[in-house]
């Protein structure tokens, strides 16, 4: 993705796209928790996670990327939840079969006991041997 491209999506200079393979590709950036109020506020049930993103493909290829919060504890145990914090995955039809990215946004409370948070970018591929997942 050039400047232009990132200024038309109000965009930084982060892109991430699956690449030449013939499986997933993933990126993750975690997230400590150790401010005191924070986990007050956690531990009361009172802070919403937020993810926000733009997820796309190529043309009409089915391959897709998402992101997906995952909360840990202070012993780095994975908190399950009710249903995973995914947000993404963008079909070629919600994209016209046009090489784009599109703006997807989610939120959800982020569970009791939670001091750590991986933010995974997920790029799956459907066919080929390039994954043209991207965010």
């Amino acid at each position: 993705m050039n400047e232009e491209d990132s200024a038309a999506l109000d965009g930084a200079s982060n892109y991430f796209a699956g690449g030449p393979r013939k499986e997933d590709s993933t990126a993750t950036q975690t997230i400590l928790i150790t401010d005191a109020a924070t986990i007050d506020l956690i531990d009361s049930s009172l802070v919403a996670a937020e993810l926000s993103g733009f997820f796309g493909g190529w043309e009409s290829k089915e391959d897709n990327m998402t992101m997906t919060a995952i909360f840990y504890d202070g012993d780095g145990n994975r908190i399950v939840t009710n249903s995973p914090f995914v947000i993404g995955g963008v079909t070629p039809d919600e994209r016209g079969d046009d090489t784009q990215l599109l703006q997807r946004q989610g939120s959800a409370f982020v569970p009791m006991g939670t001091r750590r948070v991986d933010i995974v970018l997920t790029a799956t591929i459907e066919g080929g041997s390039y994954n043209d997942g991207m965010a």
